[in-house]
């Protein structure tokens, strides 16, 4: 795998401050600075293997997790004026719903997810959806049996919905174990974890590190994703994590 790939995770593009929302402003400049620097942003099974990209140039993989609205509103329109392509990953039995499952900020229970009348125009316009499972539990806390309906079902739903291949599963809050993974990895192309890193040539394609675009919300830090200065601010900050873990 080409040293210079991340997968970036959004969730809602909002100004509430919250841990899990990127104010449209700054998610407005790091697209123009992606842009600017000629740096491509692909799905995540092109970012692990594609001919095409340049091997000694950065790429990344642009992530939305729980679809909310405001990816329809605020992001979308961006994205398509710069070209990028997207991966959103749905709550599949909340579309047109409140967020409003356990353990999402107060400040989003309100929040609007995306209808599938939505989800269905955006998939005509090539964005890649993905599985978030049915209803955003913690998986690893759950039977085998509910787990694998979760995953398995999700799946179902957005394919018969759309009429494509769902090819990638994002596991909420990060929540996996072996056996989650053995499950996805006989259902799913790609799983993206919570797990703060770039992506190694050794990075399991069925849990694979992302980072979260909450650590990059200063402008010093997304301007310099591919150098060492931000390696190691990342390495920090998922030394702390692992002592301390917040995942969305």
């Amino acid at each position: 795998m080409p040293e210079f790939r991340a997968i970036l995770t959004y969730h809602s593009l909002d100004d509430s401050g919250s841990v899990v929302s990127t104010a449209p402003s700054i998610f407005r400049s790091q697209m123009r600075n992606l842009f600017e620097r000629g740096i491509p942003s692909v799905s995540p099974a092109e970012l692990l293997s594609c001919p095409k990209l340049d091997a000694a140039h950065p790429a990344v993989s642009l992530t939305f997790d729980d679809g909310f609205d405001n990816f329809y509103t605020e992001a979308f329109p961006l994205l398509a004026e710069y070209n990028m392509r997207s991966t959103v990953f749905l709550v599949a039995d909340r579309l047109g719903k409140p967020s409003d499952w356990g353990r999402q900020p107060a400040s989003h229970r309100s929040r609007e997810l995306m209808s599938w009348s939505r989800v269905e125009e955006l998939h005509r316009a090539g964005v890649e959806f993905g599985a978030h499972t049915l209803t955003h539990p913690r998986l690893a806390e759950l039977s085998d049996e509910a787990a694998r309906t979760e995953i398995l079902e999700s799946k179902a739903r957005i394919e018969d919905r759309l009429g494509a291949p769902v090819r990638c599963f994002a596991y909420p809050y990060g929540s996996e174990s072996p056996g989650l993974r053995g499950v996805v990895a006989e259902t799913f192309e790609i799983g993206c974890s919570t797990r703060l890193g770039y992506l190694r040539p050794d990075s399991p394609r069925e849990s694979l590190e992302r980072i979260d675009a909450y650590y990059l919300q200063h402008p010093f830090w997304f301007r310099r994703l591919f150098r060492s200065v931000t390696r190691s601010y990342l390495a920090s900050r998922a030394f702390l994590r692992s002592w301390n873990p917040q995942h969305a």
